[in-house]
């Protein structure tokens, strides 16, 4: 379904313009979904519409490249953010407020109803001042009659054409303190641009074909930070058939230039950088086949944003970018609306020494958060280490002929249910018995890595080398006793993906990951019998503190800075492991457990997409409890020498989904 206005009032605003109007309106193809309409300054936040579970438009606020938020208060059941203040603070727009369409104006306190003129009719803002302070839009009387108005918080709202020639009227946009407005305005049957002061009131701006009293139309709306330039549309000379619009850019010196076409007969000029000279909108292409965004600066003339990306060597044939809607203060980036793949999405452009590249901002903000896997791993492979091969303690193997032992283990797993990673490690360790065998110490060390696969959002690689060490205690008449300690110092690679302009860009980052765990185990050895299979009951708490270093990313079009995530998980473990001898040199070990993670999320994720917004991210939430299964055979090869082989299963949650191990154990 295509919606080519905004709301009703905007529809009717349009009705101003004639043969220009139906230009206007046929340039003006948005689809469904999220809309951006407007930029900050800085180019960090952005404004316009989403989508509600209800297929209502609302209001919407969020960063640049981030998600964004519809705003709350009034009751707002329907509406747009048309404008942003030059720091993002202050939003404008029109909503369904109490069931009429009304101007509003937000901040981090809440919502504003701007009122009407009347009391009666309608009201809508459509740009708002670089400070915040001033609002402007237009208003319909209850006689259907429109105004073009100013907001402030002392006047509250005005008529700003009251002393103009009578007819309808609408502003558009403002300078950043307010001084300047502009718009357009009704002179019997024609409309024209118009550029307002407090001390000139209203001037009209004439239009391409001529002057304030000429017949052909123009519409303003866009201005510089200083008032100085103004953009808007106007009739215009045209090859093709029929009546034509084209964009124009005016100043004081120049008066209205024509900003031409990308080859077809119309375009519209849709915003302005905060310098007055970077101008973008939407133009027809050659033989009016379709509509494309377009970027004008004085030095490479009007030109598709494509094109403009391209020169810079961005590759955007994923994308059919057919409006552009703002542009930042210095016009490095431009964001809009157009078609990915089947999809009418929202989209941002950037060309800079940061990155270039054009990217759909919902995505991104995914691929941000994806980024915390890379943290999830580093938890899973110290996980595994306790819980792979030294899923029992040193001292559950038995009495050794010797004091001393060797060991070399070895370690498989994969998590399945949307974590889609596969790790592995290997160990090599030494053990001794003191005190008769009731006492057995080990420590080893080993190298572990974990690969994920995170689709559209790339993948990350965890690797390096872990220390591990265990003390065991034998009881008298009571349980085995155990405490085992890890320190893993790992290497992360992250190859973050998003969805850039012909497919996934990726920015890619590397930083150090340490993690230190800490297990207190008792295990009650055979303490019921049943003919020959011996049970014994186990619990086990573990401390995990997994910290990751910041880093910057290089490469892609839209890189991002991470700040360095601590965590501390909190897991307890409840067991049963029943022992049956096969021979007389087979063991089978079958065990059973239920785990519970008392921390319910991994940290926040905080950090700087380059040159765009800061970001706060909350942290992923983890599976509090799930259960595992096993068996394990021991064979022993000789008096000295036994290997062992493990496997296990487990439903969704931290452990693998199914994983394996095999041993070689030797007393010396």
């Amino acid at each position: 379904m295509k919606t080519y206005l905004l709301t009703p009032l905007a529809m009717a605003s349009l009705a101003l313009f004639h043969p220009a109007a139906m230009a206007q309106s046929e340039l003006r193809g948005f689809g469904t979904g999220s809309r951006l309409y407007a930029i900050s300054a800085d180019g960090s936040i952005v404004g316009g519409s989403t989508d509600s579970p209800s297929d209502l438009s609302l209001a919407s606020v969020g960063m640049a490249g981030g998600s964004m938020s519809p705003l709350s208060g009034l009751d707002m059941v329907r509406g747009a953010v048309l404008g942003l203040s030059a720091d993002g603070s202050v939003a404008v727009g029109a909503a369904v407020l109490g069931g009429q369409y009304r101007a509003f104006r937000w901040t981090s306190a809440g919502l504003t109803d701007l009122g009407t003129l009347d009391g009666l009719g309608q009201s809508e803002a459509r740009g708002v001042s670089g400070d915040g302070n001033v609002v402007v839009g237009e208003a319909v009387l209850a006689s259907g009659a429109k105004r073009a108005v100013r907001w402030t918080q002392a006047g509250g709202i005005e008529n700003i054409a009251a002393g103009a020639p009578s007819g309808d009227s609408s502003a558009a946009a403002a300078s950043y303190d307010g001084d300047v407005v502009v718009g357009v305005k009704t002179r019997g049957t024609v409309t024209h641009a118009f550029r307002w002061t407090q001390a000139g009131g209203l001037v009209d701006l004439g239009s391409l074909l001529g002057g304030p009293n000429a017949d052909p139309e123009s519409e303003a709306t866009g201005v510089s930070r200083d008032g100085s330039v103004v953009v808007g549309s106007s009739q215009a000379s045209s090859s093709f058939p029929g009546t034509a619009t084209h964009a124009f850019r005016w100043t004081a010196a120049s008066g209205m230039v024509d900003l031409g076409t990308l080859g077809g007969r119309d375009s519209r000029a849709g915003g302005v950088s905060a310098n007055g000279l970077v101008v973008v909108g939407q133009s027809r292409t050659a033989a009016n086949s379709g509509v494309l965004a377009f970027r004008w600066t004085e030095a490479t003339g009007m030109q598709s944003v494509a094109d403009w990306l391209a020169a810079a060597g961005v590759d955007s044939n994923g994308w059919t970018l057919t409006d552009a809607t703002a542009t930042n203060a210095d016009g490095s980036i431009v964001v809009g609306n157009g078609i990915q793949g089947s999809d009418d999405e929202a989209w941002l452009a950037r060309v800079s020494d940061l990155g270039s590249g054009v990217m759909r901002p919902s995505n991104y903000s995914q691929s941000l958060g994806a980024v915390n896997a890379s943290f999830q791993q580093a938890q899973s492979l110290t996980r595994m280490i306790l819980w792979g091969s030294h899923h029992r303690p040193l001292m559950s193997y038995g009495a050794m002929p010797e004091r001393n032992c060797f060991w070399a283990t070895g370690d498989v797993g994969h998590h399945g249910a949307g974590r889609d990673s596969n790790e592995a490690l290997a160990e090599v360790g030494l053990c001794r018995d003191f005190e008769g065998g009731a006492l057995r110490a080990g420590v080893g060390v080993g190298y572990g890595r974990q690969s994920q696969n995170l689709g559209e959002f790339g993948g990350n690689r965890i690797a390096g080398e872990h220390v591990m060490a265990e003390l065991d205690y034998q009881v008298p008449a009571g349980p085995q006793l155990s405490a085992t300690v890890v320190f893993g110092n790992w290497r992360a690679d992250v190859n973050r993906g998003y969805a850039g302009g012909s497919g996934t860009d990726f920015s890619r980052g590397t930083t150090a990951v340490r993690s230190t765990a800490l297990r207190l185990r008792a295990d009650w050895d055979s303490l019921w019998k049943m003919g020959t299979a011996a049970v014994s009951p186990y619990a086990a708490l573990t401390q995990t503190r997994t910290h990751s270093g910041a880093y910057t990313e290089v490469g892609g079009g839209f890189p991002a800075r991470f700040e360095g995530q601590s965590h501390t998980a909190v897991e307890s473990r409840f067991g049963l492991a029943s022992t049956l001898p096969i021979n007389a040199v087979t063991n089978l070990r079958a065990t059973v457990e239920l785990a519970h993670r008392f921390d319910g999320q991994s940290p926040a994720l905080k950090g700087q997409a380059l040159g765009l917004f800061s970001f706060d991210q909350a942290g992923t939430r983890s599976r509090r409890s799930w259960a595992r299964a096993g068996i394990d055979i021991d064979r022993q090869l000789n008096q000295k020498v036994s290997m062992g082989f493990s496997l296990h299963a487990a439903s969704r949650g931290e452990d693998p989904g199914l994983s394996a191990s095999i041993s070689l154990r030797a007393a010396f």
